[in-house]
């Protein structure tokens, strides 16, 4: 009898794991059965992922995948890709595995599963009742939707009420692109009506690299009745309707569809929509409106993060791994090293792409702090510390002869010592005239020469050694000659940062035990720089051992916040600790393949950044 009852509950607790596992989660027993964690490739059924897409036959980039169950193959599309470039809107959620969306007049809630480092929604529920396939070939994803028309396009001008109302034939992807006073609605779709002319060209780009509208006479020049109105015009490029939004001074753009097939581009100070998304179980993202004692309001992006509880892991991330020269946008850095999230980080030279701050991956200095600017400093285990940081090296022959370092890797040039490493790349090119250079492989001088002119002859960096350079001091540099051997100490200030292997630096500091310790002139900013209100970026901790990616561009109908605002709006937000990063068109944040707080034609190229990673437990 005893030996029945133990094999009904064997084949009972079997029967329950074999049910967990077909539904595409995996478990972690120090996190506790019955909580999904990220789940893994070979727990899903997973056929083939990818970014290569043809909507109507045009190329763009999306991350896809598609999995097996049973005979069935199913498609699922990254959840901010949805948003982003097919107009569907993720609408809160507290549950990582399932997000509700709304798209014209279908409401539903997607599974989702996440399949690093995307997070992926089925689309099965998604195309019912619509002639819309989405289906792979190869290692594309092609999505043909049916000829949609656009029937009539009209805006609604008033002083309490702006709005652009297009009315289609049926429901259709489309997407939005926004400059700084115009925005364009690309829609999947031809007009019934006559409208501006055609262009050849098939990829739809109506922005330039930096922000700009493109010269448009070659799609107006020959135009028949031109569709417009004081808040827009109309415009046909091949299978595409392109609807030109005018956005007043002060105000923002929001794009809805709705029943019955009717899109709503809303234009008002406040036309942000607040939003509450788990991502994870240890990843959150939150839009949400901050007012301030002033009566300011300012609207803010926010990533939440966990790396004590998750599976999760921060690293700075760079332009390229070759060289520490250099600018690439944040979503292209991000993707390319398969980042699940980041946001832009220090300072660095828009002229030269030069680094101009600290950043410390894997105890390996890439480059130094500088002025006594505030780090953040972290370790895997979760653990952080924010503060002023101080690096100086000493340099010191065999007869006892110095040199003192501040920098290591730094694009910041002054006179003195500084030290180039392998991780600044493969040579150093001279930044100032007169440099002397002394080479330094294995622990001992190989050569030292002068260069006379800046940015002529580079010099290798030994693989084994590195670079020491003299500006402007020759006489720092007469001791040390061809054979030396030299020994280097460092110290830090605080002492406790040493112990941190990763860093990165911005400043300047904001927060510190929920107290306010801003002090721009003592980390070096000049006094414009302290007042101007404009687009910051920050990140912070909280008492949950959280950290925080935080963006904020505007105040309700004016420009975003000074550093004091900012600094408010991080302890509104719950943080306890916080650094300012670069901010302006660098501030931008990345998640899942997507910038999500600005559009991507207003970010620029930043040199380095934050990047969270999905870190596989053991």
């Amino acid at each position: 009898m005893k030996k029945k009852k133990f094999f009904w509950l064997n084949l009972i607790i079997i029967s329950f794991i074999c049910s967990l596992l077909l539904n595409g989660f995996n478990f972690n027993i120090n996190q506790g059965i019955g909580k999904p964690v990220f789940a893994q490739n070979n727990s899903q059924g997973i056929v083939e992922t990818g970014t290569k897409t043809f909507i109507n036959q045009r190329e763009i980039n999306l991350p896809w995948i598609e999995w097996r169950e049973g005979n069935q193959a199913y498609i699922g599309i990254s959840d901010i890709a949805l948003q982003n470039t097919l107009g569907v809107e993720l609408l809160n959620s507290n549950n990582p595995n399932e997000q509700p969306i709304q798209w014209f007049n279908s409401y539903h809630n997607l599974p989702a599963r996440f399949v690093n480092p995307y997070r992926y929604l089925d689309t099965r529920k998604l195309l019912e009742n619509t002639d819309i396939v989405i289906e792979r070939q190869g290692d594309s994803l092609i999505i043909n939707t049916p000829n949609s028309r656009i029937n009539r396009v009209y805006d609604i001008n008033q002083s309490q009420q702006k709005r652009v109302v297009i009315e289609l034939e049926r429901p259709t992807f489309f997407r939005v692109s926004q400059a700084r006073d115009e925005g364009v609605i690309i829609i999947e779709g031809q007009p019934t009506f006559g409208v501006a002319g055609e262009n050849d060209d098939s990829s739809i780009n109506p922005y330039n690299n930096t922000g700009a509208l493109e010269d448009e006479g070659d799609r107006v020049r020959g135009a028949q009745n031109p569709v417009s109105g004081a808040l827009f015009r109309v415009e046909r490029n091949n299978n595409i309707t392109l609807v030109h939004i005018n956005i007043p001074a002060g105000h923002n753009l929001k794009v809805n569809s709705s029943a019955p097939n009717i899109l709503f581009a809303e234009l008002s100070p406040t036309a942000k929509v607040q939003k509450n998304i788990s991502w994870s179980n240890d990843l959150s993202w939150q839009d949400k409106y901050i007012r301030l004692s002033n009566g300011q309001t300012f609207f803010v992006s926010m990533l939440k993060a966990n790396l004590q509880r998750s599976g999760l892991s921060l690293r700075p991330i760079v332009s390229s791994n070759n060289t520490m020269v250099g600018t690439a946008p944040l979503r292209t850095m991000a993707q390319s090293q398969g980042a699940i999230a980041a946001i832009n980080g220090g300072f660095f030279n828009r002229n030269n792409q030069l680094p101009l701050g600290a950043i410390r991956n894997n105890q390996n200095w890439q480059s130094a702090p500088i002025l006594n600017r505030g780090v953040l400093a972290w370790n895997d285990a979760g653990n952080f510390q924010i503060s002023r940081l101080r690096l100086q090296e000493t340099i010191t022959n065999g007869t006892g002869d110095r040199l003192l370092s501040d920098y290591i890797n730094s694009g910041y040039v002054q006179t003195g010592v500084s030290r180039y490493t392998s991780s600044w790349g493969n040579n150093y090119t001279s930044l100032t005239n007169n440099e002397t250079i002394i080479v330094v492989e294995g622990d001992r001088i190989r050569e030292k020469t002068t260069i006379p002119q800046a940015g002529s002859n580079p010099i290798t960096i030994p693989a084994n050694g590195y670079l020491i350079v003299v500006r402007n001091s020759p006489q720092l540099a007469s001791n040390f000659n061809q054979g030396q051997q030299l020994r280097i100490t460092s110290t830090t200030t605080p002492p406790t940062m040493a112990n941190f292997p990763h860093m990165l630096g911005a400043g300047p500091m904001l927060l510190s035990n929920r107290q306010i310790v801003l002090n721009g002139e003592a980390e070096g900013f000049s006094n414009a720089f302290n007042q101007q209100r404009a687009s910051r970026s920050a990140v912070a901790l909280d008492n949950q051992g959280n950290i925080m990616f935080v963006a904020v561009h505007q105040r309700i109908g004016g420009p975003g916040p000074g550093l004091q605002e900012f600094a408010q709006i991080l302890l509104q937000l719950g943080a306890t600790d916080a650094l300012n990063l670069d901010g302006g068109s660098s501030t931008q944040i990345y998640l899942g393949g997507e910038i999500i707080d600005r559009s991507p034609v207003t970010a620029a190229r930043v040199h380095n950044g934050l990047g969270l990673f999905f870190r596989p437990r053991n």
